[in-house]
């Protein structure tokens, strides 16, 4: 009987997994490219780029902007398989503690949202070893209000905090040159697919919000609830960049 329930439970794991990739790679909010056209100097141009934790490929694909090629590494096989082709980037399996690249081959470095869960000892060491003579190394990213939007749509979705911080950066590293530190609040307008979308894309607000209005139909019944509030259609983000440059040092 327990090892049936816990195959059951691993079952639904990798069923809420599946599940929140796919909202996750439906949409996120267009937020990338804004936030390095922010923080990356204007009518800068590299050669290869790298972003580590590139998830379903966006930020992959806002960086190749910029760059000539780019290498999106993402440890998960979900995120990858989802990924979105692009003639310019090539995603790789991989993590920031072992990076799958020669030494001094890429120009820039990426983390949107990534840096908090790979910020590991060996991760320093790693963007030096990668990382060509004076290289860029970026961290981004943005936090979505959702309070308000559950509150207007009378849902519960309780997450106990994991201790996330959306502002990590690189302040304190020795190797790198502080470029800028920024913290900014913009609105965004959304759709109610959209929104669903959103709320679907996190683990604990999934399961929370099967718990409230069950999982068949899920995203078209979240869905019909945003269409018949007339505030929604916007949310506020809150985006947070840090840019540096690696020191001159022979040793790179």
């Amino acid at each position: 009987m327990r090892k049936s329930k816990m195959s059951r439970l691993s079952r639904d794991s990798a069923q809420y997994n599946d599940r929140v990739a796919e909202h996750y790679a439906a949409y996120r909010p267009p937020l990338h490219q804004k936030i390095l056209s922010l923080a990356l100097p204007k009518n800068r141009r590299f050669q290869v780029g790298l972003d580590i934790g590139s998830g379903t490929g966006y930020s992959a694909i806002a960086l190749a902007e910029y760059c000539d090629s780019v290498f999106g590494v993402e440890p998960s096989d979900a995120m990858r398989e989802s990924a979105r082709p692009h003639e310019k980037v090539r995603y790789l399996s991989g993590h920031g503690a072992a990076i799958p690249l020669k030494e001094s081959s890429v120009d820039i470095i990426t983390f949107a949202g990534s840096l908090f869960y790979i910020n590991v000892p060996t991760l320093i060491p790693e963007i030096q070893r990668v990382c060509r003579h004076q290289g860029y190394v970026l961290a981004y990213d943005f936090e979505v209000l959702l309070e308000p939007v559950l509150t207007e749509l009378t849902l519960t979705a309780n997450q106990q905090s994991d201790g996330y911080d959306h502002a990590v950066n690189f302040s304190s590293v020795e190797i790198l040159d502080e470029i800028v530190v920024r913290r900014d609040q913009i609105d965004l307008a959304i759709s109610a697919d959209e929104l669903s979308h959103i709320l679907l894309a996190s683990p604990g607000r999934y399961a929370a919000l099967v718990t409230t209005l069950g999982r068949r139909n899920l995203f078209d019944n979240l869905r019909k609830i945003i269409s018949g509030k007339v505030g929604l259609t916007s949310i506020g983000i809150n985006i947070f960049y840090s840019n540096y440059q690696l020191k001159n040092n022979e040793s790179v």
